[in-house]
C-alpha cells in the first residue's frame, strides 16, 4: 500500500529541536546554578554561627568572627580538604575572598549598650559578663536592653556568592538587581555575585569588646525598616522589653532563647507568687503575681519583627507567654 508523503513536513522535527534546544539548556544550567546557591547558602548559615561563637569566645572581635567565618567557608574554595596544607590554602583563599565580597556587621550589643553598661577592661570599652544572673536587669537608657540582653552576640553577613555558571549567571545578576537598591547589593550584582544573607545569635562567654563593626540603635531600627513590608515600620524602642516598660521598671521575668540561659533572677520574684510564668520552652522561668489571667499568647508587635514562637530579631529572645496554674480562690494554707 503506498502512502502519500507530504514533503512540506520534512524538517519540522529538525527545526523544532533548534528552537527547543536553547531553553532546555537555559532552563538545565539554571537548576545547576540554583543547586550551587543553595550549598552556598547552607554553608553561609553554619559559618556565621562558627564566626559568631568563634566571637562569643574572643570579645566578639573582628579577626575571630571573620577567621571563623572564612574556616567554615573553606569547603568552597577546596572541595578536597585531605591534609593540613590544602586546609590552610583554603582558608587563605576565604579569606581574601571574604575580605573583598563581604559585608559584616554586629547588630547587637549596640553602640548605645556600651554607653549604657561599659566599662575599661585592659584598655577597651567592655560591658560585663560575669554573674549575669544576679546583675540589675533594669534596661539602659539609650540601648533600650538590660546588660543580660547585651551579652548576646548577633551577627549579620552579606556575602556575594560568585555565580559560575555560565549564561545563567548573567540572568541571575541582572533581574536580582531590578528588586534592590542597596549598593552593596548592587556592587556584587554587577561582578556575577549573588549577595547572600545570614545571621546567628550566639550568648557571650567573654565580655564584648566594642570595635568598628558595631552598629547603632538607630543604624539597627532603619536596618529593621527597611526589611518591613510596607505600613509595617518597626522601631525598636517600642518593642515590649522583657524586663518592662521603656522607663526601665521590671516587669515579668524573661528566659534568653539563646544558649538556653535564664537571664532573670529566679529569686527575685514576690514571695508566694504562682500563675503566668515566662519560659524559654523548658519549663523554667520566672513566676508572675497571682491573678494575672493571660493565656499562652504573643506580645503585640513582636511577631512582625520575629520568626517562630516568636523569636526577637535583635536579641535572639524567645517570648512565650503559659498559663502554668490557674489563681486559687481561697488561701494556700502553706507558707
Amino acid at each position: 500500500m503506498l502512502t502519500k508523503i507530504n514533503f512540506r513536513m520534512a524538517g519540522v522535527s529538525l527545526t523544532e529541536t533548534l528552537i527547543m534546544m536553547p531553553v532546555f539548556l537555559m532552563i538545565t544550567l539554571g537548576v545547576i546554578q540554583y543547586a550551587l546557591i543553595y550549598e552556598a547558602k547552607s554553608s553561609l548559615d553554619y559559618a556565621t554561627f562558627m564566626g559568631t561563637r568563634a566571637g562569643a569566645l574572643e570579645h566578639a572581635q573582628q579577626d575571630a568572627i571573620s577567621h571563623g567565618i572564612a574556616k567554615s567557608l573553606s569547603p568552597l574554595f577546596s572541595p578536597d580538604l585531605h591534609d593540613q596544607g590544602s586546609l590552610q590554602a583554603a582558608i587563605l583563599k576565604a579569606k581574601a575572598d571574604i575580605s573583598a565580597f563581604s559585608h559584616i556587621e554586629i547588630i547587637n550589643p549596640t553602640i548605645e549598650a556600651f554607653d549604657d553598661f561599659g566599662f575599661n577592661e585592659e584598655g577597651q570599652q567592655a560591658i560585663p559578663n560575669g554573674m549575669l544572673h544576679v546583675r540589675d536587669p533594669k534596661v539602659g537608657k539609650r540601648s533600650r536592653v538590660n546588660v543580660q540582653d547585651a551579652n548576646l552576640l548577633k551577627v549579620k553577613v552579606l556575602y556575594g556568592h560568585p555565580l559560575k555558571v555560565p549564561f545563567v549567571n548573567r540572568i541571575i545578576s541582572t533581574v536580582t538587581s531590578w528588586f534592590t537598591n542597596d549598593p552593596i547589593k548592587l556592587a556584587f550584582l554587577s561582578q556575577q555575585r549573588l549577595p547572600i544573607l545570614s545571621t546567628a545569635t550566639v550568648r557571650m562567654q567573654s565580655t564584648p569588646w566594642k570595635n568598628d563593626w558595631m552598629m547603632s540603635l538607630s543604624e539597627v531600627n532603619k536596618a529593621v525598616e527597611n526589611a518591613s513590608q510596607p505600613g509595617e515600620a518597626l522601631n525598636l524602642a517600642t518593642l515590649p522589653r522583657p524586663w518592662g516598660g521603656p522607663t526601665g521598671e521590671r516587669g515579668h521575668g524573661s528566659s534568653q532563647y539563646a544558649g538556653g540561659n535564664n537571664a532573670g533572677d529566679p529569686g527575685s520574684s514576690p514571695e508566694g507568687d504562682i500563675g503566668q510564668s515566662v519560659t524559654d520552652g523548658t519549663g523554667q522561668g520566672s513566676p508572675a503575681p497571682c491573678g494575672s489571667s493571660q493565656t499562652t499568647s504573643s506580645p503585640t508587635g513582636v511577631e512582625s519583627s520575629s520568626t517562630g514562637n516568636p523569636i526577637h530579631i535583635v536579641t535572639g529572645n524567645k517570648y512565650q507567654y503559659e498559663q502554668d496554674l490557674a489563681p486559687l480562690s481561697h488561701p494556700i494554707g502553706l507558707a
